[in-house]
């Protein structure tokens, strides 16, 4: 979709022959955070990178916490967000679906949070107008890749069918919430937290040249469109 993410999930398009389609994006809204960041690593704008890479982590926690309400069976869902005190609440929650002892034949996942010094260069940008430089916010942003990917297969995994539940309530929550109308098609953005899940090995710098790419493609296609 040659178009600019939004809040809500249904993006309402026109293709060149004129026909209209409402398309269900179906990430969670952590992935789409990564991937406006790693957009704004490729347009040399640190500052939002490491903005948007803080607050992807964050979302990824609470679509966590969601993911456990969903597997208790609590209903109704989603359930209420947590607006303060959300990573101790998470940690909480974390640890008590992940033991310290072995899930089978896996070790439980790393806990998907960084210390206070990981996280103090977030902190500087959105606090006291740093102004972050491509090494400090490329390796920021691998911090978050190397935290979440891993943690998301481990709710795959381990929740039973929890994720899809709660991706569901999440996308009927926001389609009433925004007035959406009942989506034509549906898709899954192929975001580099995805990705990484399966090719746990490549870093942000190995994403730049397909970033690059896409964009190319995107500004060829609106400019042919004569936007």
């Amino acid at each position: 979709m040659a178009t600019s993410y939004q809040t809500g999930p249904v993006y309402y398009l026109t293709c060149p022959a004129g026909h209209e389609e409402r398309v269900l994006l179906g990430n969670p809204k952590h992935e789409i955070m990564f991937q406006m960041a790693s957009y704004s690593l490729l347009d040399e704008n640190y500052w939002g990178a490491v903005s948007a890479f803080g607050t992807s982590i964050e979302e990824f926690w609470e679509f966590a916490l969601q993911c456990f309400a969903a597997s208790k069976g609590i209903e109704p869902l989603p359930a209420p967000r947590v607006k303060r005190g959300r990573k101790k609440r998470f940690e909480e929650a974390w640890r008590e679906v992940f033991k310290e002892e072995p899930l089978g034949t896996r070790q439980p996942p790393k806990l998907p949070v960084l210390s206070d010094e990981e996280y103090e260069i977030r902190n500087q940008v959105m606090h006291e107008a740093y102004i972050p430089s491509k090494g400090e916010a490329f390796a920021f942003g691998n911090l978050i890749l190397a935290r979440v990917s891993p943690a998301m297969q481990a709710l795959r995994w381990t929740l039973d069918g929890a994720v899809g539940t709660a991706s569901q309530a999440i996308i009927a929550e926001a389609r009433a919430r925004f007035h959406l109308d009942e989506p034509t098609a549906a898709l899954g953005d192929a975001t580099i937290l995805l990705d990484n899940e399966s090719m746990p090995q490549r870093t942000l710098v190995d994403y730049m040249p397909h970033l690059q790419d896409m964009d190319e493609l995107f500004a060829s296609i609106k400019a042919a469109q004569g936007r």
